[in-house]
């Protein structure tokens, strides 16, 4: 394939990608830091763990567990490395949100380009790489907690 074709399906597969992942996640994509995925049990600890940690944590020591002494972030799985790089930013709730939101928005997008990239090594044919890697991501089991 030469280069001016490979580029051009490169830039088709970011535009439907784009287009995919907007339509897919659209409530993530126009209010990511209004929204909860879930309202029960675990993933609201969840949830309050990590906005709580990267707008009031300190290092890996997280205060809203174990009162008085705390507890480390990553057994109260607070994803750790992402709210202790939010926490030298000082951002608010709905700014943690917001981020936690668009990694999820930004990591089903890549999947769409990795997918592709997968099926275009086994020598699938780039229009149906496109098709395929939507599909594939689009279906995929995980999705349907989102």
């Amino acid at each position: 394939m030469k280069h001016s074709q490979r580029l051009l399906y490169n830039i088709l597969l970011i535009i439907i990608a784009a287009s995919v992942t907007t339509l897919t996640l659209y409530k993530l994509v126009s209010t990511p830091d209004r929204l909860l995925l879930e309202l029960g049990g675990d993933s609201l600890k969840n949830y309050f763990s990590f906005v709580r940690h990267a707008t009031e944590g300190n290092g890996f020591v997280f205060s809203g567990m174990n009162y008085p002494y705390g507890e480390n972030i990553i057994y109260a799985d607070g994803q750790p490395l992402l709210s202790i790089a939010l926490q030298a930013f000082n951002v608010t709730e709905n700014q943690a949100l917001a981020v936690m939101h668009w990694a999820i928005v930004i990591g089903f997008f890549l999947c769409i380009i990795y997918c592709y990239k997968i099926l275009r090594y086994y020598d699938v044919h780039p229009v149906f790489a496109i098709i395929g890697s939507c599909l594939v991501t689009v279906m995929s089991p995980q999705l349907i907690r989102v």
